[in-house]
C-alpha cells in the first residue's frame, strides 16, 4: 500500500456529504447539489457548478437514517460513491462505523497538492 495505489479492498476515499438526518438531492436549479433544501458551494470539484454543468448528473434524492452517511467523489463522472451504489443494499447509504479516517493531504495531481483543511470543530 502506497499513496492509494493497490489499497487495501474496498478501501476509498470520499468525500462526506450528508450525515443521519440530512436529505442530499440533486440537483437545485442552478445547478448545486441541495442539502436540507439549502444549496451547496462545492469549491474543491474544480469546476463552476452551473444549471448546463451541474454538480452531479441525473435527479436523486436520499434521505439519510441513524448510522448512515452519504459519500460523493470530487471527480463526479467517475466516481465510484453513494450514487453509483443507488441499487446496492443499503440504497448507496454508507454506514459510519465503516470511515477509517481522515484525509490529510491531496498528493495527486501535483497542481493541488497540499493540507486538506478541517472544518471547525472537527479533529483531525
Amino acid at each position: 500500500w502506497w499513496w492509494g495505489v493497490g489499497a487495501a479492498e474496498d478501501a476509498f476515499v470520499k468525500r462526506v456529504l450528508a450525515l443521519p438526518g440530512d436529505r442530499l438531492e440533486c440537483c437545485a436549479p442552478d445547478g448545486r447539489l441541495l442539502r436540507n433544501g439549502e444549496p451547496l458551494d462545492e469549491p474543491y470539484l474544480g469546476r463552476p457548478v452551473t444549471a448546463d454543468e451541474p454538480a452531479a448528473a441525473g435527479t436523486w434524492s436520499f434521505e439519510v437514517p441513524d448510522g448512515r452517511m452519504v459519500v460523493l467523489g470530487d471527480h463526479r463522472a467517475a466516481s465510484r460513491d453513494s450514487r453509483a451504489l443507488l441499487g446496492a443494499p443499503g440504497g448507496g447509504l454508507i454506514p459510519l462505523e465503516r470511515v477509517e479516517g481522515r484525509v490529510a493531504e491531496v498528493v495527486w495531481p501535483l497542481a493541488r497538492r497540499g493540507t486538506v483543511d478541517v472544518p471547525s470543530g472537527d479533529t483531525p
